[in-house]
């Protein structure tokens, strides 16, 4: 049984008040606050300056606060439905909020990515933050035991199969745009084991190039970017690969960097990858995860099950099993936890040294 502090109180549904038996009942009008405009303007009322305000909202991530306003508007609409009055709540209906959405078929990381984006704007209850309250942090094990949470990947592809492809392609110089573009994206990925997002921050005004490797100091901020860490240590390096010139990604960078160079001067674009269309402008993450998804495809590999964030996944559980060791896998990764890689990236490849070379190595 939930405890109530005396001081929280839930507002009534109509069928349990009084005011709707003597027909006085006013529902409550369909709320559309924006999450965080409903945070500044509680910010700005409680004294703080705007430029404050903006400070504060900028902790939240461009990711996170999608997740979180998609949980607000969830909240919304339930509160809404409900007949309740969603900014003065209490912890019983947010319990039952959050098990509404289990009953609707959400996953347990959906329903916890809305316990956080309710706690990141309720005041607390019973004196704890919404998140973290006892019944709260119960109920979210409930979920989890009721449906653990399944890596989306089994397996993963066999590597060769996307480098044969590669090699099968022509010179670069007689490649298109696109193609070498797509060869680029999909040998980058491959020896750097990166996400797209930070792929699509590589830039070349903080490019070094050497006789054996390129080296990208990446000065945004990524999901893995931390006060602590900081933007000094986020470092891409491209090796050369001279085993085999058609899947040297050294090689392949400088072809492209020569056939994008009269395209880039038009308007002063230093990310690496530019649209193969004019006006030849930086490309998003979901066209690099196109492009990816097209290697994929080119090489007989299952593209409705595999997504191109399965690069990932695919690079480190070959290295990992041709002999590269965790900790080198982690840092070219950006993985600080080894659980993150053994619980969701470690998979067996479906039968059908240096991080880079073991990769590249695997191409018959």
């Amino acid at each position: 049984m939930v405890s109530h502090d005396p001081s929280v109180t839930c507002r009534p549904t109509p069928s349990t008040t009084s005011e709707l038996s003597r027909g006085t009942f006013k529902p409550i009008p369909k709320p559309q606050a924006n999450r965080l405009d409903y945070l500044n303007k509680g910010w700005r009322s409680a004294g703080l300056s705007e430029h404050a305000s903006s400070l504060i909202a900028l902790s939240w991530r461009d990711g996170t606060n999608k997740q979180y306003e998609s949980a607000w508007q969830q909240w919304l609409r339930w509160c809404d439905s409900q007949s309740l009055d969603p900014f003065d709540s209490c912890i019983v209906n947010v319990i039952n909020f959050l098990s509404a959405q289990q009953g609707l078929g959400k996953s347990y990381s959906t329903i916890n990515s809305y316990r956080s984006g309710l706690s990141s704007v309720l005041p607390p209850m019973e004196g704890f933050p919404v998140g973290k309250h006892p019944m709260v942090i119960r109920l979210l094990k409930g979920i989890f035991n009721a449906n653990p949470p399944k890596p989306r990947y089994q397996s993963t592809w066999e590597v060769s199969r996307v480098l044969d492809y590669l090699c099968s392609m022509a010179e670069n110089y007689q490649l298109s745009l696109f193609h070498l573009s797509q060869k680029l994206v999909s040998l980058v990925a491959l020896v750097t084991a990166q996400r797209t997002q930070t792929l699509n921050h590589l830039d070349i005004s903080f490019m070094h190039i050497s006789d054996d490797r390129a080296v990208f100091q990446v000065m945004d901020v990524l999901k893995t970017t931390t006060p602590k860490k900081g933007i000094a240590k986020q470092i891409v390096e491209l090796p050369s690969f001279p085993s085999n010139k058609k899947l040297c990604v050294l090689l392949t960078l400088k072809e492209y960097l020569n056939r994008t160079k009269p395209l880039r001067e038009c308007h002063g674009e230093t990310k690496l990858f530019i649209s193969t269309r004019k006006p030849h402008k930086s490309v998003t993450s979901s066209t690099l995860a196109r492009w990816l998804k097209f290697s994929l495809f080119a090489s007989g590999i299952d593209t409705s099950v595999f997504s191109a964030h399965s690069f990932r996944s695919a690079a480190t559980s070959s290295a990992f099993a041709h002999g590269v060791t965790l900790k080198e896998i982690m840092k070219k990764a950006d993985w600080s936890n080894a659980r993150t890689f053994k619980t969701f990236y470690h998979k067996p490849v479906v039968e059908d040294g240096t991080f880079a070379f073991s990769v590249l190595a695997q191409a018959s």
